[in-house]
């Protein structure tokens, strides 16, 4: 798989477009890059405000209220981990599965 241009690249290329330094079509072909690319980073900018790439987050986003539990751990500094479990669990309805047991080493 390809791997992203950086940053860099989409920031100075953005930079000279804004500076009016040639087209997005001109300024792919200075770069090196595809003008679609340009294109891309353009819209993409447009929507999002930035001219950096989002940060990619692979698996399903954390459902934990936050805020809540960082009220549990203020108030209870030394709450076990079954406690806080069932702390969030009251607050937010949400249910947190325990890691299994690590056996027990016997010798």
């Amino acid at each position: 798989m390809a791997r992203p241009y950086d940053d860099d690249v989409r920031r100075m290329l953005l930079e000279a477009y804004d500076r009016g330094e040639g087209s997005l079509g001109e300024l792919a072909s200075i770069f090196g890059v595809s003008v679609g690319w340009a294109c891309k980073i353009s819209a993409a900018r447009k929507r999002m405000g930035r001219a950096e790439r989002a940060v990619y987050r692979p698996g399903q986003k954390s459902r934990i209220d936050e805020p809540a539990l960082d009220q549990i751990l203020r108030t209870r500094p030394d709450a076990t981990l079954v406690e806080l479990q069932a702390e969030l669990e009251n607050r937010s309805s949400l249910r947190i599965s325990r890691p299994p047991s690590l056996p027990t080493h016997r010798g």
